[in-house]
């Protein structure tokens, strides 16, 4: 399975400022030309990359404080079940 790292976040991360940056300041300025236009056009993904990028963050770190599989089981880090000592 691919997982993304911490760094690889964060290097996605920038790149979304960078491309809020160009969408705020050349989104309503087409006299800097037609290209510069329309990539300020396509940075409006920038908002699309940082939901993404949170629910992954959140479903990570969930991920590591409640594992469903040792939830169900009684496992160490269970936080549903108490073990009993029989």
């Amino acid at each position: 399975m691919f997982r993304l790292t911490f760094f690889d976040t964060s290097i996605i991360k920038g790149l979304a400022i960078c491309a809020m940056l160009w969408h705020h300041l050349f989104y309503e300025h087409p006299e800097y030309g037609n290209t510069v236009f329309q990539l300020a056009l396509l940075c409006k993904v920038c908002v699309s990359l940082f939901l993404m990028l949170s629910g992954y963050g959140l479903t990570m770190q969930y991920n590591k404080v409640v594992n469903p599989v040792n939830a169900i089981r009684g496992g160490e880090n269970s936080s549903f079940h108490t073990k009993t000592p029989y």
